[in-house]
């Protein structure tokens, strides 16, 4: 494609600018808002497309993105990402629950820490007792079906024979 990730992020932030600026106008404003609502729903569309696009592009391996996609962290979370989608929005929720903020009422870096912290650890945790052990018996589930012997009765005695894997 020969565009670098850098543009896209670029794209990205500049998009995201403008989306939380009050250039898109005011927010659930109704019908008579619409336009500005889906111009804004038009510009996080390329927010997303602009983070994700150099990711989905496969970066080469020694560049400064490929560098960072593989580092230790983001291998951490890319093992953690279905806990995060999973936990966010409770983590969120019992955190104003805890400290009786209104929903979306501002204190968005207080908020982002500490909703971010409990996110990740109730995430691990996810994975740490419940996706890996599923995943282990999952293994070890098709690993016996693979391994199953067949027994069969012929005219000189019993046979075992090996049956091979399920389609």
């Amino acid at each position: 494609m020969g565009a670098s990730a850098g543009s896209f992020l670029l794209v990205a932030a500049l998009a995201y600018a403008v989306a939380a600026s009050p250039l898109t106008g005011t927010r659930f404003s109704g019908v008579d808002g619409v336009w500005a609502d889906l111009s804004e729903l038009a510009l996080y569309a390329t927010v997303a497309a602009g983070l994700v696009t150099p990711a989905a592009l496969l970066p080469a391996e020694g560049s400064p993105y490929g560098r960072f996609l593989s580092s230790r962290v983001m291998r951490f979370l890319g093992r953690v990402s279905y806990g995060v989608f999973l936990w966010q929005f409770v983590a969120l929720y019992l955190w104003y629950d805890f400290t009786e903020q209104q929903a979306w009422s501002g204190n968005f870096a207080g908020n982002l820490v500490v909703v971010g912290a409990l996110t990740l650890l109730l995430a691990t945790l996810t994975h740490r007792f419940v996706e890996e052990p599923a995943r282990r018996l999952a293994r070890l589930v098709t690993s016996s079906r693979k391994g199953t012997r067949k027994t069969t009765e012929t005219a000189t005695g019993t046979e075992t024979a090996a049956v091979s894997p399920r389609p």
